[in-house]
């Protein structure tokens, strides 16, 4: 906010804004005053201030007061994203998300968002992003985290954490997120899942038929998981310890 005071003798005048450095006695601007005069300029303005006033026996003069470079708006949020691709993450896997704001905002300590995994809720960190209006947070998945479609617990998971995130004129932001399943939000914008959860075997059986079996005969074992998995024989083939009697 700025305070500007006309005054010595004036009779009236007008005052308003310019996109470049030039003020004319024949401009007429939106704000009119009479005598002299007090105001407050507030809201937001990047313009040339300009004033064009009138003494008490007929003189006009004009003037230009300055380049005004006035914010008092709070930077908001935007949209909640990721630069990952739409895909399912393991345990150790580091996951990152983005916050975007209307404007380039500063921040000092580690502000925080917190997602909403089972069976806890975890915290993505302040990684990079300062000077932007663009903020990454990071985490790495723990062994046990899962969620089908990542998202934040709520739009007020965005937290400080004791650190500040501002504007260059130090309007402090506002810290609410898009709401959950809103245009804007994480989970609407990708479709990340976490898996932190190891599969586990439920069943083991055979579809050899019951029977006694020679040396060469072939009996196939099958194990069944809780999930889909995939195997990777490039390190080697996993296999199966049978018990075949005493040796």
């Amino acid at each position: 906010t700025i305070n500007v005071t006309i005054n010595n003798g004036l009779a009236g005048g007008d005052y308003g804004f310019s996109g470049d450095s030039t003020c004319n006695a024949s401009d007429t601007y939106d704000n009119a005053f009479a005598s002299d005069v007090a105001f407050v300029l507030a809201g937001t303005y990047e313009n040339y201030l300009c004033v064009n006033a009138t003494d008490t026996v007929g003189n006009v003069g004009y003037g230009l007061v300055g380049l005004l470079n006035i914010d008092n708006q709070p930077p908001v949020v935007l949209n909640v994203s990721s630069a990952m691709s739409d895909a399912s993450y393991g345990a150790g896997t580091p996951v990152s998300i983005t916050v975007k704001f209307n404007e380039t905002v500063r921040v000092t300590g580690t502000p925080r968002v917190l997602l909403n995994l089972s069976p806890s809720a975890r915290y993505v960190s302040y990684m990079s992003g300062n000077g932007t209006d663009t903020l990454t947070f990071q985490y790495s998945v723990q062994a046990g985290d899962y969620s089908p479609d990542l998202n934040y617990r709520e739009n007020s998971s965005l937290e400080l954490n004791s650190g500040t995130i501002t504007d260059r004129a130090d309007n402090a932001a506002v810290l609410t997120l898009p709401n959950i399943g809103a245009a804007g939000s994480l989970g609407v914008n990708k479709d990340i899942i976490i898996d932190g959860i190891a599969p586990s075997v439920t069943n083991v059986t055979a579809t050899t038929a019951n029977g006694a079996y020679a040396a060469g005969d072939t009996i196939t074992v099958t194990a069944q998981f809780d999930e889909n998995v995939f195997v990777d024989t490039g390190l080697g083939t996993p296999r199966i310890e049978l018990e075949t009697g005493t040796t």
